[in-house]
């Protein structure tokens, strides 16, 4: 550490707090888009140019670390929220930052400037009791579903041809033309509960496409966003406000009848691949919504009473990574069978080929049974 430095005498870890409590203020001035999953945030790494939506994580928690799936650009820099802050300020500056500097640009962003001794709070356990704090269960805050239904243009021409109009209704999956809702301009997935009648939440795809000039997605016959709220309104997908992806696993609704008969479930990563293997006749799917299986996800699929899990993420490094992940966790739980992509993801895929690569897998799992 610099004499500078030792002389600011600054507290890091709370710094680094702060940091992490902001991290979105900062992301939005970057011009960086993110989906916030609640427990951490997923993005393209911006520090290698990445444009793999789950290839980078931010935690949430605490002091905040960071990884870099593709490229692992935290080993450079370090997995810290402050080594974070350092790999982008080098991007932004277009040179190496030190960091002494890294952590003055965290000071000053934080108020934490002054050269002041300050009594130091504990933090970490009002953390702790958030945590333990955090229920289980969504709150009471559901919208039935002939209400999604009539607020919303079902199906979303966004999504067509790529999907079939069918299987977009049968999903509800419509656009919001309303400037009053948070997903004006967005083709919306409605999340439901396992009932399939109440939404919980939702995630909008902007229909417009990533502008040049300033990396967000909107109308580019206006200006660029200008602002936090415009620019965490012109991200590329959103979910709708206090949605927790952690806690969830989408269609599970529809699904569930299919994987209890036949004790076995698929996994893949969004909803895209559920659309595309329910268009192939394939009703067992399960999707992540997120870039990492949790422990609450993983409880879920263990009380659907299932022997068999059949893993397919996508087809680049950080399915890789989510696929070890899941196997990690579910290996002496389940039989775990992984289903190899020749495209990028489910969604790329042909129906023919869709039937090609998933029908044997689940014929050899349903005649074990």
């Amino acid at each position: 550490m610099s004499k500078v430095l030792a002389k600011m005498k600054y507290d890091l870890e709370r710094i680094s707090q702060k940091i992490t409590e902001r991290i979105e203020e900062i992301l939005c001035d970057f011009s960086i888009d993110y989906y916030n999953n609640g427990d951490y945030i997923s993005l393209s790494c911006p520090i290698h140019g990445g444009d793999n939506p789950n290839g980078c994580s931010i935690l949430l928690k605490d002091v905040g670390n960071w990884t870099c799936f593709t490229h692992s650009c935290h080993e450079e820099y370090d997995s810290s929220i402050i080594g974070f802050i350092e790999a982008l300020l080098s991007v932004q500056y277009d040179r190496k930052v030190n960091r002494a500097e890294a952590i003055e640009w965290c000071a000053r962003f934080t108020g934490e400037i002054e050269s002041v001794e300050e009594k130091k709070v504990d933090t970490n356990f009002i953390h702790l009791l958030k945590y333990i704090q955090k229920e289980k269960e969504y709150t009471n805050n559901f919208v039935p579903r002939d209400i999604v239904r009539s607020t919303t243009k079902i199906p979303a021409d966004y999504f067509i041809p790529k999907y079939s109009r069918a299987i977009l209704i049968e999903y509800d999956v419509g656009f919001c033309d309303n400037p009053n809702k948070s997903m004006y301009n967005r083709a919306v997935v409605p999340l439901y509960d396992e009932t399939g009648q109440f939404m919980l939440g939702c995630n909008g795809r902007s229909i417009f496409e990533k502008c040049k000039e300033c990396n967000r997605y909107h109308d580019l016959e206006v200006r660029c966003p200008i602002g936090k709220i415009e620019r965490i309104n012109t991200v590329k997908w959103k979910f709708s406000s206090k949605f927790d992806a952690d806690l969830y696993l989408y269609n599970l609704w529809k699904a569930k009848d299919y994987i209890i008969k036949d004790r076995m479930a698929i996994l893949v990563e969004g909803p895209g691949d559920i659309w595309r293997l329910e268009e192939a006749g394939i009703h067992h799917g399960l999707a992540l919504l997120g870039s990492k299986f949790t422990d609450y996800q993983c409880e879920s699929l263990e009380e659907t009473g299932i022997l068999h899990l059949v893993i397919a993420t996508d087809n680049d490094e950080a399915g890789l990574k989510i696929r070890k992940g899941i196997e990690g966790r579910c290996k002496r739980m389940f039989n775990i069978y992984h289903v190899h992509l020749e495209e990028n993801d489910i969604g790329d895929t042909k129906i023919e080929d869709v039937c090609r690569l998933f029908n044997p897998v689940i014929k050899y799992i349903t005649q074990r049974i």
